[in-house]
């Protein structure tokens, strides 16, 4: 099952590109969205369209996971779990040290990737004793999963927006353009018909963007809130049982 569920995680996302590049296509020139229709009516079924989702899925896979502790991150677009672990902290319930210096280090002191690092060695460490993260962790997986494959879908459906542009200026907008009919097109003509289609155009990929990014940012927030409750749990009743704070050793190097 976990299997099914990666492997459509790839899916999903060229599924997604395909579909939105055609839709802003079929919406700027009819003529093009048809020749791409009769494109992949032509690969060669299902099986293949789904192999060739699932190779640009994951190409958008890796775009995403090089972004996710870089851009993502400087506008608060990753998990955070520094707040969490600065509350552990403050209640007596953590300590962080350099497993080189031995010192003590506060959370407002490591960045977001080293507070991720940092739970999850505390979640795989007490995955097979503690009943309480044995019992959630198939629905905290499941939900990494839908907060990374919607980040992934997140950045086709970006992607898919700059190759309608790009096409649409070198190909549609190219003087040797082999389009005669130019329907719905105010590249060609401005009729009633071709402004419509336009303003369709522009709402559609208004609309859709800030779809992604709303369900990007839910999936990420719920993943980041199930964890931490889960976790600052953890360290509370672990505390509680041995009399002193849970030790977790940084390697902030």
């Amino acid at each position: 099952m976990n299997e099914v569920r990666q492997f459509m995680r790839y899916v999903i996302p060229g599924v997604v590109f395909f579909v939105e590049l055609f839709i802003y296509i079929l919406l700027t020139d009819y003529y093009y969205a048809k020749k791409m229709w009769d494109f992949f009516s032509n690969v060669g079924g299902g099986i293949n369209l789904l192999l060739l989702s699932a190779g640009v899925g994951f190409i958008f896979s890796i775009i995403h996971h090089s972004l996710y502790w870089t851009f993502w991150c400087k506008y608060n677009l990753a998990v955070d779990h520094r707040k969490m672990l600065g509350q552990a902290k403050n209640d007596k319930y953590l300590e962080l040290k350099d497993m080189y210096l031995k010192n003590d280090i506060e959370p407002n002191d490591i960045n977001q990737k080293e507070a991720w690092r940092i739970v999850c060695k505390i979640w795989h460490t007490r995955k097979e004793t503690s009943n309480r993260i044995k019992g959630a962790n198939e629905r905290a997986e499941s939900l990494s999963d839908l907060a990374h494959g919607s980040g992934t879908v997140l950045v086709g459906a970006l992607l898919a927006l700059l190759i309608w542009a790009i096409f649409t200026i070198i190909v549609i907008w190219s003087p040797i353009s082999d389009n005669k009919l130019g329907e719905f097109s105010l590249l060609y003509s401005i009729t009633p018909s071709s402004v419509f289609m336009t303003l369709l155009l522009i709402t559609s990929i208004i609309l859709l963007l800030n779809i992604h990014l709303y369900n990007y940012i839910q999936t990420v927030k719920n993943a980041e809130i199930v964890t931490n409750i889960i976790i600052y749990q953890e360290l509370k009743i672990e505390s509680e049982k041995d009399k002193e704070p849970v030790e977790i050793l940084v390697d902030v190097s």
